[in-house]
């Protein structure tokens, strides 16, 4: 709460040091919508709008980061915290659907207010006098909770096309109406959203739906998810879902709003899809152009519900129990069970647990009961028949319940992995 209350304190300083250098300055803005929602935001959040020009803004702040000075964009650095400070600008030409290409600085605050993308973020807030400046009627759609775009929505969409997918994030984050006039613009132009949007930015406003504070995040996810699709997002971005119905759809996404937090974004994508979409599936990190720890998450998923849990060993069960996704993705294989085998299944993962939990520590602290230098010590040649050996010692070891290193030595000895010359 220090950090919150210190940001605002710093943000109100640059207001303050503009005011007095003879330039009007505003909070605009995410931040100022959530002030009024009386919901708490990030430093990130809050952007200041001025008329000072970048040259004016980077001599008044020494400290700072040029990070689009050709839209008026200036990254100031004040007491630990950053703050995006920009002039007041009006958006002249868009030429590739994603970002203004002309723009023209020094216009009025309301010229500025009208080239953002919804009336709701298109509010001014004078930190100095606590007055707002509302040019687009914002605050009456807050109060009608509304997503509706600054005047035409098949202009404010064809000039970025990114804002479709804000403006579903926006609708279910907030529990607000989507307008009508901007729910149709959006089936009109659904379709173009690519190429002129990067997967990158898509993967982005994903993990921003997933991560949005509301009660239910899970929920608000699944429901967004579901409305892209009425609206011909999904099927735009995820090709394999171009002929699938609402009710199909839905039925995949059965049970995802019991989900839990630490349920990762792209585990929640890789429920769209079917049986039939495996291959897809696998690569749908490198789709969305995410991390390969995505990827490792859609791997650990495949595995983890493709396996028949009930005919593993206990080796190859403390195996699976020891990795360190498995219970999340345990979690997401059991949200669309019947409760029958929901009930089944978890009795089955609490017997197993605490049948091979000695075993299931040392696999994640890799501590394996014979080690190389033990095999070494029985003539064993470094390699990958060692590495074959150390794996049966293990199997043995929890498949025999052993904990005795000489005694898994003597029977791994009587396998046929052991070498007849040793």
């Amino acid at each position: 709460m220090r950090d919150s209350v210190d940001c605002l304190k710093c943000a109100k300083e640059i207001c303050q040091k503009l005011r007095y250098a003879g330039h009007t300055a505003y909070f605009a803005g995410g931040f100022v919508r959530d002030h009024l929602l009386n919901l708490s935001s990030t430093d990130s959040d809050i952007d200041i709008a001025t008329d000072a020009l970048p040259e004016e803004i980077v001599q008044m702040f020494p400290d700072h980061v040029l990070v689009g000075a050709q839209f008026g964009v200036v990254l100031v650095l004040y007491k630990e915290h950053q703050f995006e400070v920009a002039t007041f600008r009006k958006d002249e030409l868009y030429e590739n659907g994603r970002s203004p290409t002309k723009v023209a600085l020094k216009s009025s605050p309301k010229e500025d207010a009208c080239r953002r993308d919804f009336t709701i973020n298109g509010i001014f807030f004078d930190p100095l006098t606590e007055e707002l400046h509302d040019y687009v009627g914002g605050k009456i759609d807050l109060e009608k909770k509304l997503v509706r775009t600054i005047g035409s929505p098949d202009e404010r969409f064809t000039e970025d096309r990114l804002r479709m997918l804000r403006a579903i994030r926006f609708t279910h984050r907030f529990g607000f109406t989507l307008d009508d006039a901007t729910r149709k613009a959006i089936i009109r132009l659904s379709h173009t959203l690519l190429p002129s949007v990067s997967m990158e930015r898509i993967w982005q406003e994903f993990c921003k739906m997933r991560a949005a504070q509301t009660k239910n995040s899970a929920l608000s996810f699944k429901e967004a998810l579901l409305d892209m699709h009425t609206l011909g997002l999904l099927q735009t971005i995820f090709p394999p879902l171009k002929n699938i119905t609402q009710d199909a759809l839905n039925e995949r996404l059965k049970g995802l709003e019991t989900l839990s937090a630490h349920v990762p974004t792209i585990l929640f994508l890789v429920k769209l899809f079917g049986h039939e979409d495996t291959t897809y599936v696998k690569g749908l990190h490198q789709t969305l152009k995410a991390s390969n720890a995505e990827g490792k998450w859609i791997d650990a998923y495949v595995v983890t519900q493709n396996l028949q849990l009930q005919s593993l060993d206990a080796y190859q069960t403390a195996k699976l129990l020891a990795e360190s996704r498995f219970e999340i993705t345990f979690e997401v294989r059991l949200c669309k069970e019947a409760e029958e085998e929901k009930t089944r299944l978890n009795e089955w993962y609490q017997k197993k647990h605490h049948e091979l939990d000695f075993f299931i520590h040392r696999l994640r602290k890799k501590e394996p009961f014979v080690k190389a230098i033990d095999l070494q010590n029985e003539g064993i040649i470094p390699g990958k028949e060692m590495g074959k050996l150390l794996e049966a010692a293990e199997k043995i070891a929890i498949n025999s319940h052993l904990t005795d290193k000489d005694v898994i030595i003597e029977k791994l000895r009587k396998t046929p992995q052991w070498p007849l010359s040793s």
